[in-house]
């Protein structure tokens, strides 16, 4: 068979910490990324070839499958492609196979054939309205680009910012990624105007042909292109990639829970414009505690405009109220006002009101029409020309058990206050915990409060987290499958911690140059655990979670 045949490997859409090798018949041209049907374990799947002319031991040359199908009717996988599912897959420790799947699903795989319509190349107006402090902000996201950094970029312009940065990108190919698509329509219609036919949106709801056309629009080259869509537009056959930008850099929603890769879209964004020597750019007006710390490392570079007229933020201290019969300064004696007349603490303010809407009434009557009052600031946009904000339910978020819980409630207050109507001068938080570092932070504008907090407690993103989930429908077997793993995790760990809990096992590493290499040594203890205990199937890693 040596003589007649060469060999390849092959990446299969499974979980497997190798790559096959196949034969290819004698006079049959096969290349890195061309997609073969292949044969394993008694099942066909459809494979990329990942390396040409490999030398097999030959004690496994006799077992080595031909390949039943070069498949010429399927695009070739880009090499680009491949480099960036081997970055995924190291960094969120997964296999290469898995990543596949994900980046190949089967919207991409199916032969959808999109109706044919002659459609005419739409020119942009080609410009953007930059106003205020803007231009002197693209230069320092200029600058820092050609410096070789990623850019955190905290405007309130920041849209015509990046679409500035987008018109002035040499390569013309751009990605640009935002949490929710849908929730992005009037931003889309703005783009639409710049950049015209260049601009291709790609998200969860777009049917099968829509999305086929947008691939194919984008493997092509033949004009260049911005991509404006949901993390999986990080996975399209991209190339000569000049721009890489993250919306809302911050959303949780960025994170990939299940299946795997288990990636992050922001973090996987700067690796994939690293394999391209792209510039990349992270924009929030409340950047995640991660992207701040880059920034003090000098790994990014803050670009942060002016902020405006800052409101007064004033906590109302529940606690202390009961404790001294809700006299407690004046903002304290503004919402005893609001309670019925015979009633001389704060305690039953909301007994006395059995609806929220009642309350929020009678403290609006109290404060003037001005007020607005809430406890969900994410559904509830402020609305204009309001001078007074009262924020309720507060305590809600901090009691999670959940160390990003005190960051998701500063971004949360921060960002509506920030884009909200610039007539807020007062900002009122009613909470039983007024001491927090969150509330500090508020006050102080600045967020490190909580960066010390979490340097004081050793948590991200001073280490890096790494779980090990348990599936398992019997309890029992999870919780003595959890106690191994936490014993064979702690040899990894070193001065790091390992915690078991419900679900499986939670890993803390230190962010040093060991850091991968503690990596690889838990993904092959995990692996060798599953062999061992004849577990498969059942473990699974998620890296930084949120």
């Amino acid at each position: 068979m040596g003589n007649n045949c060469s060999y390849i490997s092959v990446i299969l859409p499974l979980k497997l910490s190798w790559e096959p090798f196949y034969s290819v018949p004698e006079g049959t041209t096969v290349v890195i990324g061309d997609r073969v049907n292949v044969i394993f374990a008694g099942r066909q799947y459809l494979g990329v070839v990942s390396g040409t002319d490999v030398c097999p031991d030959e004690c496994t040359l006799s077992r080595i499958l031909p390949i039943r199908q070069l498949r010429t009717d399927k695009e070739r996988i880009l090499e680009t492609e491949i480099e960036f599912w081997r970055k995924i897959a190291e960094y969120y420790m997964c296999s290469v196979g898995q990543v596949y799947k994900a980046a190949y699903t089967s919207v991409k795989n199916q032969d959808v054939k999109a109706r044919p319509t002659e459609e005419k190349y739409v020119e942009g107006k080609g410009c953007t309205a930059l106003s205020g402090e803007s231009p002197a902000a693209l230069q320092a996201v200029t600058k820092a680009l050609a410096e070789g950094k990623t850019a955190l970029l905290s405007s309130p312009d920041s849209e015509s910012i990046l679409a500035e940065l987008c018109l002035r990108n040499r390569k013309g190919n751009a990605v640009w990624i935002v949490p929710e698509l849908k929730m992005e329509k009037t931003m889309q219609q703005r783009l639409q105007e710049i950049f015209g036919s260049r601009l291709i949106l790609w998200g969860s709801d777009m049917t099968p042909a829509r999305k086929r056309k947008a691939t194919d629009m984008v493997r092509s080259g033949k004009e260049p292109y911005i991509v404006f869509g949901t993390r999986s537009a990080l996975f399209l056959p991209h190339h000569d990639l000049g721009l890489v930008i993250v919306g809302d850099e911050h959303d949780p929603s960025y994170k990939q829970n299940s299946p795997s890769p288990r990636y992050n879209g922001r973090d996987a964004a700067i690796l994939l414009a690293s394999i391209f020597r792209a510039g990349c750019v992270l924009e929030s007006v409340t950047p995640s505690l991660e992207s701040l710390y880059n920034c003090l490392c000098g790994k990014f570079t803050h670009i942060r405009c002016v902020e405006a007229k800052r409101p007064r933020f004033d906590i109302v201290d529940t606690n202390a109220e009961l404790r001294k019969n809700g006299m407690c300064g004046d903002v304290s004696r503004r919402f005893i006002a609001c309670t019925p007349s015979d009633t001389a603490a704060y305690k039953p303010l909301k007994a006395a009101f059995p609806k929220f809407e009642d309350l929020k009434a009678r403290i609006a009557e109290s404060m003037g029409e001005d007020v607005f009052l809430t406890d969900d600031l994410i559904s509830n946009p402020i609305p204009q020309g309001r001078r007074n904000l009262g924020v309720f339910g507060v305590d809600a978020m901090l009691g999670k058990a959940d160390f990003r819980a005190d960051e998701r409630l500063f971004q949360t207050i921060w960002r509506a206050v920030a884009t909200g109507p610039s007539s807020i001068e007062n900002v009122l938080i009613h909470t039983r915990e007024a001491g927090h570092p969150v509330f500090k932070a508020l006050q102080a504008g600045d967020i490190t409060p909580l960066m010390e907090e979490r340097k004081a407690f050793n948590m991200p993103p001073f280490t890096r987290i790494v779980d090990i989930r348990i599936v398992d429908k019997f309890d029992d077997r999870a919780r003595r499958m959890g106690g191994k793993l936490a014993s064979i995790a702690e040899k990894v760990a070193g001065r790091g911690k390992v915690m078991q809990g419900e679900g499986g096992i939670r890993i803390l590493l230190n962010r040093d140059s060991t850091l991968k290499q503690k990596k690889r040594k838990l993904i092959e203890l995990v692996y060798a655990f599953e062999i061992e205990n004849k577990y498969p199937d059942h473990l699974y890693f998620d890296v930084d979670p949120v």
